[in-house]
């Protein structure tokens, strides 16, 4: 194997695993938005049922 063999390898593996890298951040980000999402959905029933709870209270 020649030097020039062996620097195209490691230029093929490293766009793999830049490529690799890349979606799986894509994916984590989807699910973090996803998850931002249903904490925000959640705290709004919290909120509701406070409110509902509060002028039950009155």
């Amino acid at each position: 194997t020649t030097v020039a063999d062996l620097e195209v390898k490691t230029r093929e593996k490293l766009e793999a695993a830049k490529k690799k890298t890349s979606f799986e951040i894509a994916e984590l980000k989807e699910r973090l938005k996803a998850s931002r999402e249903t904490i925000n959905c959640l705290k709004s029933e919290i909120r509701k049922l406070e409110e509902d709870d509060q002028s039950k209270d009155m």
